[in-house]
């Protein structure tokens, strides 16, 4: 008998050596943070709207825990396997256990996806941050499953979205939370945002730089700064932490103008000329920036944008500047919250700026 047992506990041993659970913690180099976030000593903090975490895992499940901190008591979130399967959650502020391949009943604290995957193969995985800056940051604590890889893209294709609320997805998705218990960024959901939809259709990384009520010579709502002051940082929405500018895009779409306002034109066109030119001298990598108009714009205001962006454009061009052009979006596009597009226009929008970056790439 006891030899026996002793065969048997070497057999389970053996089984456990050959078949652990891998767990990482948020700062290993398995995860890959693209957006605006910070290095810090407790880890990398994401903040910016559309901001993800990127990995693989082999198996069928693999368990995740994220902080949430900020001064909102929440933030939505959504969670996508092998750019199939997406779904979005709210994550209180704190500790939050997601678990993906297993059934369970979601709470505060665990939430539940994806109980049908295959354990043949590698997942990869993107949790994006659906809410904005002002919303506080998420970090990664730890990370498990049968074993864990870095995320491979599908190409190097690198493109960076600048813009205000519309770019963040606010707004856009009032599903997540009835109107009557309704807060600000409640119906945010950047990651169907018009920029991350129109890579996913071109296979490429992006990245937002955006904030809710920011322009390029007027903000509104009170915030102090406009986009280029505020371009270098971090915690966007407070002008503070610098960015590295570690994404090193190839191509940026810039699309500002709806809360500025009709200006003065030289005015708005000197600006818009200086800031290209800031974007250039930061990310010295771009070969193209494309300006884009509002497509939430009412009728005089996307006028105003159609005259004054080619302007810009040839402005530019008679400084040896070349490789910028312009882009007309389809306009009125107001089904969503406050007048924004919904997550079905989004997508419209994104099918209009796809065709047109693919002849230029």
């Amino acid at each position: 008998m006891k030899k026996i047992s002793t065969l048997l506990l070497s057999a389970v041993f053996l089984f456990s050596c050959q078949n652990p659970d891998m767990e990482i913690s948020g700062e290993s180099n398995l995860i890959t943070a693209i957006g605006r976030y910070e290095n810090s000593p407790e880890g990398v903090k994401m903040y910016s709207a559309g901001g993800y975490f990127t990995f693989a895992f082999e198996g069928n499940s693999c368990e995740i825990q994220i902080n949430n901190a900020g001064d909102y008591d929440h933030s939505f979130f959504e969670i996508a396997v092998d750019d199939i399967i997406s779904q979005n959650f709210r994550a209180e502020r704190g500790i939050t256990k997601i678990v993906i391949g297993e059934k369970g009943n979601n709470t505060d604290s665990t939430k539940f996806f994806f109980e049908t995957l295959p354990n043949t193969q590698i997942h990869n995985v993107v949790l994006c941050r659906n809410s904005e800056t002002m919303m506080g940051y998420t970090q990664i604590k730890t990370i498990k499953a049968k074993k864990i890889y870095n995320w491979t893209p599908k190409t190097n294709l690198k493109i960076e979205f600048i813009g205000n609320s519309i770019t963040s997805g606010c707004d856009s998705d009032s599903s997540l939370v009835s109107s009557k218990d309704y807060k600000w960024g409640d119906w945010h959901r950047a990651y169907y945002a018009y920029g991350p939809q129109t890579a996913r259709n071109l296979n490429a990384q992006y990245s937002l730089a955006s904030v809710s009520g920011i322009g390029l010579v007027h903000s509104c709502c009170d915030i102090p700064f406009t986009m280029p002051q505020i371009y270098d940082k971090v915690l966007m929405r407070y002008d503070t932490i610098q960015y590295n500018f570690s994404f090193n895009p190839d191509l940026i779409c810039c699309a500002l103008g709806q809360n500025d306002g009709i200006q003065d034109d030289e005015y708005f066109i000197n600006a818009y000329t200086d800031f290209v030119k800031l974007l250039f001298k930061k990310n010295p990598s771009a070969k193209n920036i494309v300006l884009l108009n509002s497509p939430m714009a009412n009728d005089s205001l996307d006028s105003w944008l159609k005259k004054v962006l080619p302007q810009v454009v040839d402005r530019l061009s008679s400084q040896g500047i070349n490789n910028v052009t312009h882009f007309e979006f389809s306009h009125n596009k107001n089904a969503g919250g406050s007048n924004h597009p919904d997550i079905y226009q989004h997508q419209e929008v994104a099918k209009e700026l796809t065709e047109f970056l693919k002849e230029r790439l």
